[in-house]
């Protein structure tokens, strides 16, 4: 008969800022919670309990609540069998002289974190039979199944300046790009802007305002007098490929 302890998981999500540079938005880090193998028995001196734990990779961390394995039972029995040190009992965990009843395995607490920093928790139990009518049992552990990994929304261009088709534009423009949804953290997503006449791309450097859901970026150097240039943009993840033209001015 198998027995292992199973969690159920769940996201507690914090808003904050986050600098463009904090890269894209991952898959929340899941890791498996600790797995019990449990073998109940009868002796002479009452009943006896056998827990195996592995797989334990949880630390107590200051103001969260730790991951903890504990067991209760009749007669308000109760024991911590493990909290969230990081390191699972070198051995089985031995309960002996244990009076008849029903023994319940419980895990909660802390178990990682999520892609915005905050905390990720994992609760579950199961309850292990001990009486004389005990036999033994041997157990092995299954694998928590990983979540399905998080896709971002397509992301698409709302607005561009200046607009399409613009003349007399000042050579040393503001351009701007917005997006229809946050575009943070899009490693795939990407501006340049060519010079049509010569086919070359211009260097340019800008910033990214989460809140705006914009960016804003500037040639390094004047453009050209009366020449065309094209803004592109483009997100292989989205399937996005957007392009924009305008003429600068002679001055």
């Amino acid at each position: 008969m198998n027995r292992t302890l199973q969690a159920g998981l769940a996201l507690a999500l914090v808003a904050g800022v986050v600098p463009l540079a904090a890269g894209p938005v991952a898959a929340v880090d899941w890791q498996a919670p600790c797995t019990v193998d449990s073998s109940a028995s009868w002796l002479p001196t009452g009943g006896h309990l056998e827990l195996a734990i592995e797989g334990c990779l949880f630390r107590v961390t200051t103001s969260q609540d730790p991951y903890v394995i504990t067991v209760t039972g009749p007669a308000s029995y109760t024991r911590t069998i493990y909290r969230g040190n990081g390191v699972a009992p070198a051995g089985n965990v031995v309960l002996d002289a244990l009076v008849e009843g029903t023994y319940t395995v419980t895990s909660s607490g802390v178990i990682g974190k999520a892609s915005s920093s905050s905390p990720a928790y994992a609760t579950g139990w199961f309850s292990v039979d001990v009486s004389p009518a005990s036999a033994g049992i041997s157990l092995v552990p299954t694998t928590w199944p990983a979540p399905p990994a998080f896709v971002l929304p397509a992301v698409r261009v709302a607005r561009v300046t200046p607009s399409k088709g613009s003349t007399h534009v000042w050579r040393s423009p503001r351009l701007t790009v917005k997006y229809s949804t946050q575009a943070l953290g899009r490693k795939d997503l990407m501006i340049t802007l060519t010079d049509i006449t010569t086919g070359r791309l211009v260097k340019i450097w800008g910033t990214y305002c989460s809140i705006t859901r914009t960016t804003t970026f500037y040639p390094v150097a004047r453009l050209a007098a009366n020449r065309g240039y094209r803004i592109s943009v483009t997100s292989v993840g989205s399937n996005l490929r957007f392009s924009s033209t305008f003429r600068t001015g002679s001055w």
